[in-house]
């Protein structure tokens, strides 16, 4: 294949194995799809800094990445930003205040590329989202130590799960610009900003690259995924996918992310 492909790949529970590494075959030929003149994009809900690590585990070069579930799109080598999607700091203190004023989220964290600020520490968050290069502020007192403009991710932890269907109506009614995801079976809820997701950001960043819609590829598993599986043709779902994205996949991948899913499909496109 001579023209350019666009091949949008979800990290965990697609490109990552359960133990979260990537096999060394799956890694050369990720690097050799490159090295065709393809674009080999992480797409994922992580912080930048936690896709770069896998970004320089593989070895990708000149690759674009999404980060934060669509927020951002950036080609790390030359830190170009191909867009970004950012929530104000007057949003988030509104939405704080919202949140505590009914009762709603327990824990409450937001954060840009290199710093996060959070109410109280919780391991499972700061374990997914915090790295070496992460600044960590916690404090009860949440007007005291947030102090960016320039917030990419929110997240908060739900008292319980009969608290969706209230969140869904507070965040409707207040803030009909944002959109509220759940964490599957966690008790989290996701801010987006409304019409952004990782399917969104593909589109804008295919156009910025000169990609054809029927030159991009997505591979994905979970929730998060669920828009771009819906938008776009040339979609796999994984083995150990949810049955939600299997049913509207126009493919389904023939192994699971632990036995090299997506190299298999991979190779099967471009041999």
């Amino acid at each position: 294949m001579t023209e350019k492909f666009l091949i949008c790949i979800d990290l965990d529970g697609t490109l990552l194995r359960d133990d979260k590494t990537i096999s060394e075959e799956t890694k050369k030929y990720l690097r050799f799809l490159e090295t065709q003149g393809h674009y080999v994009c992480l797409t994922s809900g992580r912080p930048t800094y936690n896709v770069k690590k896998y970004y320089d585990e593989i070895g990708l070069k000149s690759s674009p990445i999404i980060s934060f579930n669509g927020h951002l799109a950036k080609n790390l080598e030359k830190n170009i930003e191909y867009l970004s999607h950012y929530f104000s700091k007057e949003e988030v203190l509104s939405l704080y205040e919202t949140l505590r004023a009914n009762n709603l989220g327990s824990t409450f964290l937001v954060m840009n590329e290199n710093k996060i600020f959070v109410t109280k520490k919780d391991d499972f968050l700061l374990a997914f989202y915090s790295s070496n290069e992460t600044e960590i502020n916690i404090s009860e007192n949440f007007e005291n130590i947030f102090n960016i403009d320039s917030v990419l991710n929110i997240v908060f932890s739900l008292n319980s799960f009969n608290d969706k269907e209230r969140t869904i109506k507070l965040i409707n009614e207040n803030f009909p610009n944002y959109d509220p995801r759940f964490w599957g079976d966690y008790p989290f809820c996701e801010i987006y900003k409304k019409g952004v997701s990782k399917s969104n950001s593909i589109d804008e960043l295919a156009s910025v690259l000169n990609i054809k819609s029927d030159h991009i590829i997505v591979f994905g598993d979970a929730q998060n995924d669920y828009e771009m599986i819906k938008n776009h043709p040339n979609n796999y779902v994984m083995k150990n996918g949810l049955d939600r994205l299997k049913n509207i996949a126009k493919n389904v991948t023939e192994f699971d992310n632990n036995n090299d899913g997506v190299l298999v499909e991979l190779k099967k496109i471009f041999s």
